[in-house]
């Protein structure tokens, strides 16, 4: 189904520019993806989940290894728009600028739009998980089904993500 000029299941980037200030401290030096970008070949794909976000905004030694992969050349770098709702809310709740928040991720990585489709795996996954890990988060089931879509791994400091096999835990 064509829908003002995109196709379904289409992934639409979004693009704004970087805000002024660096509340966080990890933001210095890091500009928006350039056409050049798209076409660099890549070698590995990673989802980068709310946690690692966080800690990448924090500027600390897990987010180290965030940002060592968002200035990777090689290496691709997907957000669900879910997440930039997690990470936005902990910076409002701990009084930082969400707007930082926001622009970080969207210039870091191409979002990936939430639709039925992939509603309905991570509804699934979700139930899979939670057999097992009694409060997994349903957008971590959401992450693990887009990093399985993109053949990508997962990268997260959550817990309930420790052990999954497609996932890079931060820690």
């Amino acid at each position: 189904m064509e829908k003002e000029g995109l196709t379904e299941g289409e992934m639409v980037e979004i693009r704004i520019r970087k805000v002024g200030k660096d509340l966080f401290g990890a933001l210095e030096g890091m500009g928006p993806f350039t056409p050049e970008d798209e076409l660099r070949a890549h070698g590995e794909s990673v989802v980068i989940g709310a946690y690692a976000w966080v800690e990448y905004l924090r500027g600390s030694e897990r987010g180290r290894a965030v940002r060592q992969r968002l200035e990777d050349p090689n290496v691709r770098a997907y957000a669900c728009a879910l997440t930039i709702a997690e990470v936005v809310s902990k910076a409002a709740r701990s009084g930082k600028d969400p707007d930082v928040a926001y622009s970080a991720i969207v210039l870091n990585s191409r979002v990936i739009e939430v639709d039925a489709g992939a509603s309905r795996l991570a509804g699934l996954k979700h139930a899979e998980m939670r057999r097992t890990v009694k409060d997994f988060g349903l957008v971590d089931a959401y992450l693990l089904v887009y990093g399985g879509s993109l053949r990508a791994r997962v990268l997260a400091g959550d817990p309930h993500l420790r052990g999954v096999p497609n996932a890079l835990f931060l820690g």
